[in-house]
């Protein structure tokens, strides 16, 4: 794929470390959204490369496939489909808390795209809400492996995540495994589970205050770095 190719629209998000654009295929007038990594040169180069080799080795219907890249000097941008229903987050803001049944669909989606990148030797290691998109219930779709890990070729010890939905293991030090995805999996199933649409931010205020907190005791038991690493953020 060629820069020319595409006609962008409009910024969709930015992140730590990457914009997401909104663009529209000239040829096919697809839309489509292109990740642009915010670090210029070999670090953003490498970076790009890693999440671009992750995806192309996954194929799953809740996982959102790479089209593919459009490589300059220094340079590699992910080519992806554009997902209109948003994130998981804007998700609830616009509906409210999803009711049991809808919880449970999601889940199940959810669980089920884990258990295939875990079969295959990948951790994703910052699932949170921005991270699912919303096509609909029935198609909800996980993106950026920017911070994945493959598990099977080599141990996973550094720190990696969004820290309200981080598992213990990552904050405290030392190697640990794919089940860092399901403690991530269920801090966002409590995310979307609140008993009405009017305390749905309050209760992701007080969720977001009460795991501050706990994660305090927890960071003050964390290896040095990685204490320095997080109050530093």
């Amino acid at each position: 794929m060629a820069e020319d190719d595409f006609c962008v629209l409009s910024t969709l998000g930015a992140g730590s470390f990457s914009v997401v654009l909104l663009a529209r295929h000239l040829q096919s007038g697809r839309k489509v959204v292109i990740k642009k990594m915010k670090m210029l040169g070999q670090t953003g180069l490498e970076m790009a490369r890693h999440e671009c080799n992750v995806m192309r080795g996954l194929s799953h219907p809740n996982i959102l496939p790479l089209l593919g890249t459009i490589e300059r000097a220094f340079q590699l941008q992910l080519v992806m489909p554009y997902v209109r229903g948003g994130d998981l987050r804007d998700y609830l803001c616009r509906k409210g808390p999803m009711r049991e049944e809808e919880a449970r669909r999601v889940f199940r989606q959810l669980a089920s795209a884990m258990e295939y990148c875990h079969a295959k030797g990948i951790a994703h290691r910052d699932l949170k809400p921005e991270n699912i998109l919303v096509q609909s219930l029935n198609r909800i779709k996980i993106t950026d492996f920017g911070l994945s890990g493959n598990f099977l070729q080599h141990s996973m010890d550094s720190l990696q995540g969004t820290l309200g939905y981080m598992a213990p293991e990552i904050v405290t030090g030392g190697t640990y495994g794919p089940g860092v995805d399901i403690w991530s999996l269920g801090g966002i199933k409590v995310f979307y589970q609140h008993n009405s649409p009017q305390s749905l931010e309050h209760s992701l205020n007080v969720k977001n205050e009460n795991q501050q907190i706990g994660h305090l005791a927890i960071i003050e038991s964390a290896n040095i770095k990685n204490r320095q690493y997080i109050y530093n953020c």
